[in-house]
């Protein structure tokens, strides 16, 4: 994950999506796993948040704070063609 708020664009590889039933994404640092479809914690939830979402071409990551401790991650997606 990056150290800003910068969005981290995946393309996932599925052709012909027609609906997005279900998503989720789960990041680690190999200790701990977030599940990131929008976590906060504390008083300012801006400065907290991991929200996630997927579109038809890819998964994106958004980090509200540095999150470069979260070194790896997958997604769960369940689509209708």
């Amino acid at each position: 994950m990056p150290t800003t708020r910068q969005e981290v664009h995946v393309p996932h590889g599925i052709d012909s999506i027609s609906k997005i039933i279900k998503f989720e994404a789960y990041l680690t640092d190999n200790i701990t796993t977030l599940q990131s479809t929008h976590t906060a914690i504390g008083n300012n939830e801006e400065d907290y948040a991991i929200a996630s979402w997927v579109n038809t071409t890819h998964v994106v990551i958004s980090p509200g704070r540095d999150q470069s401790h979260l070194t790896s991650g997958h997604a769960i997606i369940e689509y209708t063609k």
